[in-house]
């Protein structure tokens, strides 16, 4: 969503999605689950911000990601990937969750080849098929006092 942002209108931009490649649940079977999205918004601009989120939720579901597109969020998620795996932290979790479901590394590598040889064609297939705004949850925090209804 990040790169569309850049070819909108000064006001959609004022808007910034902070997506989630859903890392909490691609360690656990099976593999699937639920993934989020963040704003950080003024609420009094809570209105705009559903707006340009349901518009470009549902330009995907329907028009779907380009060559670029899908070529920077897999370097984005294999990045992401390498440099948790250099944090103690995150290294000590992921191992732990490795050590309950009988992984290893090889595991993670097969993830990330899997990640590499993604097509455009399968990714907006599976888009198509599954990503429905209607069926969104959505949570609101912030002080609405001088904004619209959120």
């Amino acid at each position: 969503m990040d790169m569309r942002q850049s070819n909108q209108s000064p006001q959609r931009r004022a808007t910034k999605f902070i997506p989630s490649p859903c890392p909490q649940t691609s360690f656990h079977p099976p593999c699937r689950g639920p993934c989020t999205a963040g704003a950080i918004y003024n609420p009094e601009n809570v209105v705009k911000l559903e707006t340009a989120f349901r518009e470009e939720i549902e330009r995907a579901a329907k028009s779907g990601f380009t060559e670029e597109e899908l070529a920077a969020a897999k370097s984005g998620l294999l990045q992401s990937r390498k440099v948790q795996r250099s944090k103690d932290p995150a290294l000590a979790r992921i191992l732990n969750s490795y050590l309950h479901y009988g992984r290893d590394f090889q595991w993670d590598a097969q993830r990330e080849e899997a990640i590499r040889n993604l097509t455009v064609a399968r990714v907006n297939d599976v888009i198509s098929r599954h990503l429905d705004y209607s069926k969104m949850i959505t949570v609101k925090a912030g002080d609405f006092k001088k904004s619209a209804a959120p």
